[in-house]
């Protein structure tokens, strides 16, 4: 109004975007888990906090089996969160090329049945609870088998199975 005009200058910052990777743990209950964050955008230098763990480094190591969440805060103090880092354990140890590996399904299960193939016999299956207590265990000495848990609680479990020179653990659920 009156012919007055106003100019103003607004600075309009980069959004951060992360991109995260991971690798597993060696066994369901090893702390040898890695993760790193990978940020854009934003204004450098960036900081970061993991939790849990409260590590402040771009890559994080001694992870146990978990669930993680890393902020990045960048110099203008803009903050991106990425939540549901999982780290998992590795499945096999060994050769583990795709004609050597072993298949476990349905995985998830909606009724307690897994089916279990593997390219060789198996020697154990073992079942633990998340307590770590053998809940089921056999020597099959054939290469598919069916395992029903339909009595067992809905929840995970993890699975141990030998089979030839390999050991396969896999955490498998219930529904």
């Amino acid at each position: 109004n009156n012919g007055c005009t106003a100019i103003d200058s607004v600075t309009i910052f980069n959004v951060i975007q992360d991109s995260i990777s991971t690798t597993p743990a060696s066994c369901s209950t090893c702390c040898d888990g890695t993760a790193t964050v990978f940020p854009s955008g934003g204004t450098t230098p960036y900081t970061y906090l993991w939790s849990p763990g409260n590590q402040t480094t771009q890559s994080v190591s001694n992870l146990c089996v978990g669930n993680y969440t890393v902020c990045v805060t960048d110099a203008n103090g803009c903050v991106s969160c990425v939540g549901n880092i999982t780290i998992q354990f590795s499945t096999t140890y060994g050769n583990n090329n795709v004609e050597n590996s072993l298949k476990i399904f349905s995985n998830p299960s909606p009724n307690g049945v897994f089916t279990i193939e593997s390219p060789q016999n198996i020697y154990l299956i073992e079942i633990c609870d998340v307590l770590g207590k053998i809940i089921y265990q056999l020597q099959p000495h054939i290469s598919e088998f069916t395992i029903d848990l339909s009595t067992h609680r809905q929840g995970i479990y993890f699975i141990k199975i030998i089979a030839g020179e390999k050991i396969f653990t896999q955490k498998i659920i219930i529904q």
